[in-house]
């Protein structure tokens, strides 16, 4: 369950009608019997409606989930001391005792309330306020069993915030085949973070467009289409630049390639000169066309050209 379920805390005045809201809504009410004893004041303050204050019996039996407080540091942390005011109730009023069972199931809820709330800010990395609750879980009950989960959890937790430190590492260094290679790894400690989440997300879609490309270029290099196969990976290179798979496999083609590429570049350089040149640059492109005639590199650069040359009415 969530441990940041919603419960009511210093629920010291409770009348009948938010007994039965309470009992059917599951929420927790958290309450400090030893204010029976230091809230002396009440009484005055509260007139005809102290009644319905402290009916910690009452809530019991109508079913309310009750979690006991020390109110630390307002009231000492004092177990022995908690349980027996809860006993003990307020003097004279029906209603406001619970069973020394009841008493002490209250008491140890609200050690694993601290503990599961530890447990959370742990995983969200907040170790100061993870320390603070487990704290208050040992004080209210030092053997509780849950604290060697907790304990578990710690010395699990240093493995995930190495392999959470080791993704946002790679993550600023770019090196997202590594991240791939150790997907298995690092998923699981990211788990739960939107934005971490969200980068390892389009890291894999992007690594899997990039794979696509390679597949489909080893294919094209299979059947000696080399040109096919350099073009297919140029115009990928353009949106990931800095992958070094993609890099090796166009150095390797580069050599076979060379003439193709050669007069791309030529005709690349002629367009983007001031003044622009545009025949020459026509006239690489075409080169280009002629040495690989399923080229759309070369057609987008014979098109964009006549364009300027022939614009349409």
């Amino acid at each position: 369950g969530n441990p940041l379920r919603h419960r009511v805390e210093h629920a010291t005045l409770c009348p009948p009608d938010c007994l039965q809201v309470l009992a059917k809504s599951g929420i927790i009410a958290v309450i400090q019997p030893q204010f029976i004893l230091s809230d002396a004041w009440l009484p005055l303050r509260l007139g005809d409606r102290m009644r319905d204050a402290y009916v910690f019996g009452d809530m019991h039996t109508a079913g309310v989930r009750l979690a006991l407080s020390s109110d630390a540091p307002v009231e000492i942390i004092d177990p022995q001391a908690c349980l027996a005011a809860a006993i003990q109730g307020d003097a004279g009023r029906r209603g406001t005792q619970l069973t020394s069972d009841s008493a002490i199931s209250a008491y140890t809820l609200a050690s694993d309330l601290a503990i599961e709330e530890a447990k959370s800010h742990l995983l969200a990395r907040d170790s100061d306020k993870a320390a603070l609750k487990i704290k208050t879980a040992t004080e209210i009950w030092p053997t509780n069993p849950k604290l060697e989960e907790f304990r578990t959890l710690v010395n699990n937790s240093g493995g995930v915030v190495t392999a959470r430190n080791d993704f946002d590492r790679l993550l600023s260094e770019g090196n997202y085949r590594e991240i791939a290679k150790r997907q298995y790894e690092l998923a699981p400690a990211i788990q739960g973070d939107a934005t971490r989440e969200d980068a390892f997300k389009q890291i894999m879609e992007n690594l899997q467009k990039i794979e696509a490309a390679l597949g489909k270029a080893s294919e094209f290099s299979r059947i000696g289409q080399n040109y096919g196969a350099w073009e297919q990976l140029a115009d990928i290179r353009e949106q990931f630049p800095d992958d070094p798979k993609l890099g090796r496999e166009l150095e390797l083609l580069a050599p076979k390639v060379a003439d193709f590429t050669l007069a791309l570049d030529k005709a690349r350089q002629f367009e983007n000169r001031t003044p622009k040149q545009t025949g020459s640059s026509l006239t690489w492109y075409l080169k280009a066309r002629n040495i690989h005639p399923q080229s759309d590199q070369a057609e987008k650069g014979i098109q964009r050209l006549l364009d300027e040359i022939l614009p349409e009415k």
